[in-house]
């Protein structure tokens, strides 16, 4: 038995015992693991802010033949932003649940990392949450090859403005209002404009996945435009339903329904 060393943030804690906590943080190392944290009920306690959800830092971790334990560990940053707004906290929680439900336990996923990572800059920033939901879905997508190309139909390869757009849900793409199949259960419709945004939203994100893949800098490259999409609120509330239904399709069709509530929740943010 040995130790390691790991950097990430803390997705969740779980108590465990009287006075320890099992947490689950999303690593560069090993993506998604669990270690246990002793003692944390203990004001003396070194390791308290270990626990502590959304905090990042070092951890230097006991091999165990059960659940690993905590040894020591180093703050890198605490996010207090996030945790004092009441709204962006939950939105980071979203997040979180995103990585805990759907990403693999003990495998290395550098651009998962990175995008987290990125998204609470973000969450950081004036820019509104349902840009940096919309963004962070999309970003979650293209990593796990499942976004589809927007902005062109299916089958003509134009995309006229003036028409009702038709996101085929269970194929990926798009058409235009010509060339929609017949069957429309599987469709989800959008306005044109809203496919605009839509196609803005998704460049914006590809580029920045892309790019923080490679370097953890240069977010403000990204901050203005889409701020100026945010300011068509309707639009981006329409594309984002899309988007939660095709995450919850293509993703894992058992997602619970903390997507769905989350879903309700935006329409009445936006009344």
């Amino acid at each position: 038995m040995g130790y390691y060393h790991l950097h990430g943030i803390v997705l969740q804690s779980q108590d465990i015992r009287e006075s320890d906590v099992a947490v689950t943080v999303l690593t560069v190392e090993r993506g998604k693991t669990r270690f246990m944290v002793r003692g944390t009920k203990k004001i003396e306690s070194s390791l308290r802010g270990a626990v502590e959800p959304f905090t990042e830092g070092h951890f230097f971790v006991a091999e165990r033949r059960a659940l690993d334990v905590l040894s020591e560990w180093e703050r890198t940053a605490d996010n207090y932003d996030i945790k004092k707004n009441m709204k962006r906290a939950i939105l980071a929680g979203y997040f979180a649940r995103y990585a805990l439900e759907l990403s693999a336990e003990n495998e290395q996923d550098y651009s998962l990392y990175i995008l987290f990572k990125n998204i609470f800059k973000l969450l950081q920033t004036e820019l509104k949450n349902d840009i940096i939901k919309m963004l962070y879905e999309w970003g979650f997508l293209t990593i796990f090859g499942t976004a589809p190309e927007i902005g062109v139909c299916y089958n003509c390869g134009k995309m006229r403005n003036s028409e009702k757009t038709y996101w085929d849900i269970a194929g990926g793409g798009f058409y235009c209002g010509a060339c929609r199949p017949m069957a429309e259960d599987a469709l989800f419709p959008l306005s044109a404009k809203s496919a605009e945004t839509g196609e803005a939203v998704s460049r914006a994100a590809v580029a920045l996945t892309e790019r923080m893949v490679r370097s953890q800098k240069a977010l403000e490259k990204i901050v203005a435009p889409l701020s100026a999409i945010s300011q068509d609120s309707g639009s981006t509330l329409e594309f984002s339903k899309g988007l939660i239904r095709f995450c919850r399709y293509h993703l894992r069709e058992d997602i619970p329904n903390w997507l769905v509530k989350l879903e309700h929740a935006s329409e009445e943010r936006m009344k």
